[in-house]
């Protein structure tokens, strides 16, 4: 996070469970956000209309406007966002206790099982949070992406002798199948730097080598194959350069 200011705030009348959209204009003696933040900051906020609340770490992804990247406490019961109906509310820079827990980030080092969703932050953990199961062998390491009262949610990332990699939409690693011997990988993983390693999981058509030939970086990046009929189920895993 970047170094924070204490009278920052601006009012939002964002509805939804999207992002935040912020006026703009400072609140009386307050700065506006952009007066303190750029791109890209992660920053806590508080988010109130005086009855309903919720605080966390957001990131400032363009001029007034906030992705909701962490929620750390609401109001509600179940800690997840509010859904704002319409009107106006404060939205101020906020020294969160939450957020002491959240920097530790609670761990448990030596269980001897799998976490369960029921391995909660009712149980002392959070988000980031690490378990690893040491009655495995080889040991199993699991983290905490989601701490919701009896719905956790733990990842695994190290195990069964190997390294785990989540799939899907805007991750590091997928499959990706060819038509006519080239397709566009949507991902906002990719950097200018990443090093994208491919590979045939499945033949399909005429298989050709493989090689990425394009990328916009947090966008998505292109393979393409020497044969134009090659039709294959392509592996892909990203890569970053260590500094």
């Amino acid at each position: 996070m970047t170094q924070q200011a204490s009278n920052v705030e601006e009012t939002t009348n964002t509805t939804g469970t999207g992002t935040y959209t912020t006026s703009g204009v400072a609140a009386d003696g307050c700065l506006a956000f952009d007066d303190w933040y750029g791109t890209d900051n992660i920053i806590p906020l508080m988010i109130t209309d005086g009855t309903t609340w919720e605080c966390g770490l957001y990131t400032y992804s363009a001029s007034n406007t906030f992705d909701r990247t962490y929620i750390l406490n609401t109001s509600n019961a179940n800690r997840l966002p509010i859904d704002w109906d319409s009107g106006t509310r404060r939205i101020f820079v906020a020294a969160l206790g939450e957020l002491a827990d959240f920097m530790g980030m609670r761990h448990n080092l030596a269980a001897v099982a799998d976490p369960t969703t029921a391995a909660d932050d009712e149980h002392g953990y959070d988000f980031g949070s690490i378990w690893v199961n040491t009655a495995s062998n080889p040991k199993k390491m699991f983290v905490c992406v989601s701490p919701l009262p009896a719905a956790a949610v733990w990842l695994q990332v190290l195990g069964s002798g190997g390294l785990f990699i989540k799939e899907g939409a805007n991750q590091t690693g997928g499959l990706a199948v060819l038509v006519a011997g080239s397709v566009v990988v949507a991902t906002t993983k990719v950097t200018a730097n990443s090093r994208i390693q491919l590979t045939s999981n499945v033949d399909g058509g005429a298989p050709g080598w493989l090689r990425v030939s394009a990328r916009t970086a947090g966008t998505s990046f292109t393979i393409t194959s020497s044969s134009g009929t090659d039709t294959s189920s392509v592996a892909w895993v990203i890569v970053e350069p260590a500094a």
